[in-house]
């Protein structure tokens, strides 16, 4: 038998007379509701909380049961309800929200590894494809090379096309050099291949090389006095390194200028600083100017696929270095390339 309902509970009744006086059967959809909790109440003393729904639309409430007593003798119990639905709506929008960032999580992971099948696949075609392109590029600039050994006797108002034939070549074999440099560089599973770099044979080599494509330049070599160290690293993506800001000194300069490059050392590693007096870079670019496939706005029509300076970057950062650039528009443009990695003994 009901024996007191204050208006809170009165209003969960939802009926239009009190039920104070009325049995808990009187009420069958609360009767319902609160049967486990009272069944599992028994016959004990002890307070007792459940969840329980009630009502329509459904609202949750936590029923705590509490025994009552007089001195031995019991006396009745109390129900106090607490209304938890917005807790429980909460609850149910969390799961929600987990269960839908999981389906999200084994959504992305499963395009995650078709992008890194699609990689390793697109990797195979491009170590093919420059293959196949690299073979016939060095039969035409060996041909072209023979070729301007006889004209220089024979024609030699062919030279210059027969040279601006073999410019095209070395500018295609760069850019696949630089595609499949920037592929191998994305590979999470990278790794140097560690040794001693002979630091002045890298920079000999790079500058014999553009004194000999771009006669119309002069590359100028400088380096601080005293024995050179030796580097350890990967020689050949240093060489690219090198040779891509010394291609950009070239491409971006007008020919009759000088390119000049500084090799400076100490204890805290090398700084190779390529300076050029070309057309320099807009002050709001600079800072864009390292950024995959961005081309600076006065590029011009000058050929480039925006790839080698992030190349560039990323190859001095795996060596635990990095390249800064310092540049004037119209006057020219300053690249360092800051290598602070493990120094061998000197050559």
């Amino acid at each position: 038998m009901i024996v007191e309902a204050n208006p809170a509970a009165r209003d969960l009744v939802g009926d239009a007379a009190s039920p104070v006086g009325q049995p808990l059967g009187a009420l069958p959809y609360l009767e319902r509701a609160l049967a486990p909790l009272l069944a599992r109440a028994g016959n004990g003393t002890g307070a007792l909380a459940d969840d329980i729904v009630v009502g329509s639309p459904e609202r949750h409430y936590e029923v705590r049961r509490v025994p009552l007593a007089l001195g031995a003798r019991a006396a009745g119990q109390l129900l106090l309800f607490r209304d938890i639905t917005n807790r429980k709506l909460a609850e149910e929008r969390l799961e929600a929200s987990v269960s839908a960032l999981a389906a999200a999580r084994e959504r992305a992971e499963s395009l995650l590894a078709a992008e890194q099948s699609a990689r390793r696949e697109l990797n195979q075609f491009l170590s093919m494809a420059a293959h196949e392109f690299k073979t016939p590029l060095a039969v035409i600039d060996s041909a072209a090379q023979m070729l301007l050994f006889k004209a220089e006797k024979t024609a030699p108002d062919f030279l210059p096309r027969l040279e601006t034939i073999r410019q095209a070549v070395r500018r295609q074999v760069a850019v696949i050099e630089t595609c499949l440099a920037d592929e191998r560089l994305n590979d999470e599973g990278l790794r140097l291949r560690e040794e001693p770099v002979a630091l002045s044979d890298l920079l000999e080599n790079a500058a014999a090389f553009h004194r000999l494509h771009a006669p119309d330049h002069d590359i100028v070599l400088t380096s601080d006095p005293g024995p050179p160290p030796a580097l350890v690293g990967d020689p050949a993506l240093l060489a690219m390194a090198l040779d891509n800001l010394l291609s950009n000194a070239v491409k971006y300069s007008p020919a009759g200028t000088t390119v000049a490059v500084h090799c400076g050392y100490g204890a805290d590693g090398v700084q190779i600083t390529v300076r050029d007096s070309g057309v320099g870079i807009a002050e709001d670019e600079i800072g864009r100017i390292f950024d995959r496939y961005f081309r600076a706005s006065n590029a011009g029509t000058a050929s480039g696929s925006g790839v080698g300076l992030n190349v560039v970057r990323r190859i001095a950062r795996l060596h635990g270095g990095d390249v800064r650039v310092t540049s004037t528009l119209g006057l020219g443009s300053s690249f360092t390339l800051l290598l602070p990695a493990v120094l061998a003994e000197a050559a």
